[in-house]
């Protein structure tokens, strides 16, 4: 149940944290604030190198981290239907 009621932010990694957003909207958001933020003022290479592959996130099924077809990640993708 790690993704059912409400995302719980303190069990997952930074790298699933992006994931979850989007790797496409971490690059939007990381594009806009870094100069201000950090000293390199710019999105990792890595970040960069998994949008170019097509690898967004839980959206595209993995981004950052490899996403398995697992029940609890199909239903952080699907929205929640009422029964």
């Amino acid at each position: 149940m790690r993704w059912g009621i409400g995302y719980k932010l303190a069990v997952i990694g930074p790298m699933e944290l992006l994931d979850m957003a989007g790797l496409d909207i971490y690059k939007a958001v990381g594009t806009y604030l870094n100069p201000d933020l950090s000293t390199k003022g710019e999105v990792s290479s890595t970040i960069l190198d998994l949008i170019d592959k097509g690898r967004l996130g839980m959206k595209t099924g993995g981004g950052a981290v490899r996403l398995h077809a697992r029940a609890d990640q199909r239903a952080a993708r699907e929205p929640a239907s009422r029964s």
